[in-house]
């Protein structure tokens, strides 16, 4: 269902959208005229179908789970809004570096050289099948100098950079595409949940020194690697907390239902390895029979769930020993999302990828109440927050109308306003 309320567009209104497999999140925020930040008018949570490890998989289920998410931060906004920044978990996200070399016209770099960089290394990683999301310059040199963050201004004869390119399914993008638009939405622009994970969960110095941040959620775990006050490389595995439920559900022949209320209650990967002798009783599959419950002991349920917790460890990691930054993921590790809640993961943390480990807590923003205040809204709240953001050139985000003829932009402008 989705409501319609008088669209104020005197107002500088920004809404971000996470689409996850088991919740969406929005927000809604102001940007101040006199400062350049924003308060939040309008949030909501709401579960989601139709979704699954970044995979569109019932269009109408979809289609209606964010209309209700919309629907609801509209409500307490008092406004609609008409465009919407989405935040994307899964879909075959990955990352790749490129490189370009430019001559310096005139001696002194300018927008135009830093562009030539840009477009020439986005040029190469166009490839069928997948699009761009961010394309991020992680350096620069001048003739052999040393690493540079920003060289206009700078004198020199030839220019070389670096960019990180993030790609995603192209498929991906266009089934959410259409699941939004039938909401009478436009998609402004998309944006990684690394990518957006950075503005909430990071420190400075952590973006600055680098750190990796692990966004575990529900059907997939995004990793990106920060050095330089950059995302400098990303990737998404396929597995979640919810392969942990499964793993209970079938370990322990229970419910799904049952196996998420014994992960939420009673995981505990730090006492995992010492035998507590506690039992607990669940509820079996067959509920209406002479033996609905059975007595288990929590060492069995957390060896469980330690055993999938480690695996995601162990595929993190050999992601990581592929590319040159492994040294980073021994220099700190940040968790977020809701599957970073499991009592003990710092200590696992600590034994299996870095000594320093820590649990992020996504910056307030005012106007946000307290109950999200919290790793489910992590990736909105980083959204918003990278609206801020002053980047070296237009490229950080690709805009999606940019290749639109005029009719399709008229189809466009059609469909959202008939």
């Amino acid at each position: 269902m989705y409501t319609f309320f008088k669209n104020n567009k005197t107002k500088n209104l920004i809404t971000t959208i996470d689409v996850g497999s088991s919740k969406i999140t929005c927000l809604i925020g102001e940007k101040s005229k006199s400062e350049n930040k924003y308060k939040i008018i309008g949030n909501s949570q709401n579960i989601c179908k139709g979704f699954k490890q970044g995979n569109v998989t019932d269009i109408l289920d979809l289609s209606d789970s964010i209309g209700n998410a919309i629907s609801s931060a509209e409500k307490m906004a008092g406004t609609s809004i008409s465009k919407v920044n989405v935040v994307l978990n899964g879909g075959k996200q990955f990352s790749t570096k490129f490189k370009a070399e430019t001559k310096i016209v005139n001696g002194e770099i300018t927008d135009n050289e830093v562009q030539k960089i840009m477009s020439s290394c986005i040029h190469d990683a166009t490839s069928s099948n997948f699009k761009l999301l961010h394309a991020i310059p992680i350096r620069f040199q001048i003739d052999n100098s040393t690493s540079i963050s920003n060289p206009k201004g700078m004198v020199g004869h030839f220019l070389k950079g670096e960019v990180n390119v993030c790609k995603i399914s192209e498929s991906v993008l266009s089934n959410i595409t259409r699941v939004i638009e039938r909401n009478h939405i436009e998609v402004e622009r998309f944006i990684s949940s690394s990518y957006a994970n950075g503005f909430s969960c990071l420190a400075e110095d952590e973006k600055n020194v680098g750190c990796v941040l692990i966004d575990l959620g529900s059907s997939s775990t995004s990793v990106g690697i920060f050095c330089n006050n950059n995302l400098i490389y990303s990737f998404d595995l396929p597995i979640g907390g919810f392969n942990i439920t499964r793993d209970l559900a079938s370990g322990l022949a229970t419910t799904v239902l049952e196996a998420e209320r014994i992960k939420v209650l009673h995981a505990n990967l730090y006492n995992s390895s010492f035998s507590s002798n506690e039992q607990i009783n669940i509820a079996n599959v067959e509920e209406n029979t002479p033996n609905a419950f059975q007595t288990v002991s929590l060492d069995i349920i957390n060896e469980i769930i330690k055993a999938r917790v480690t695996e995601i460890f162990e595929l993190i990691q050999k992601q990581i020993n592929d590319t040159p930054y492994l040294h980073l993921l021994n220099s700190k590790v940040v968790f977020t999302g809701g599957s970073s809640q499991i009592t003990g993961l710092v200590e696992l943390s600590s034994k299996f990828l870095s000594k320093h480990t820590r649990i992020a807590s996504p910056r307030r923003i005012e106007g946000l109440p307290d109950a999200a205040c919290n790793a489910n809204f992590a990736s909105v709240i980083g959204a918003l927050l990278s609206m801020n953001e002053q980047p070296l050139i237009q490229n950080n985000f690709i805009n999606l109308n940019e290749n639109l003829n005029s009719f399709q932009k008229f189809y466009k402008w059609m469909a959202t306003n008939v």
